[in-house]
């Protein structure tokens, strides 16, 4: 039997989502980037060391939704309250 893919770590999804805040990420790449991990467990199974980190990616991976044209469900401070809220858990 192979080797499980291990989850990104917090430090990994933090990375990320502050590159979407400062502009530098898009929310469509980070989406991309946190779904990619989700997908793979559905079919292969990832070895996940941090649920409340895992939790964060899933979040991730709704960061583009969009509610209307040009209007996405998340915004900044939502972000952030994701990364707090996982310090406060963590």
């Amino acid at each position: 039997m192979g080797h499980l893919m291990k989850q990104p770590t917090f430090q990994e999804i933090e990375k990320i989502l502050r590159n979407v805040i400062d502009g530098i990420t898009s929310r469509e790449e980070a989406s991309g980037w946190a779904y990619f991990y989700i997908q793979y467990d559905r079919t292969h199974d990832i070895e996940i060391t941090d649920p409340q980190a895992w939790h964060l990616l899933t979040a991730v991976s709704c960061c583009a939704e969009l509610i209307a044209p040009d209007v996405y469900l998340y915004q900044e401070e939502d972000f952030r309250a994701w990364l707090d809220d996982y310090q406060k858990k963590g």
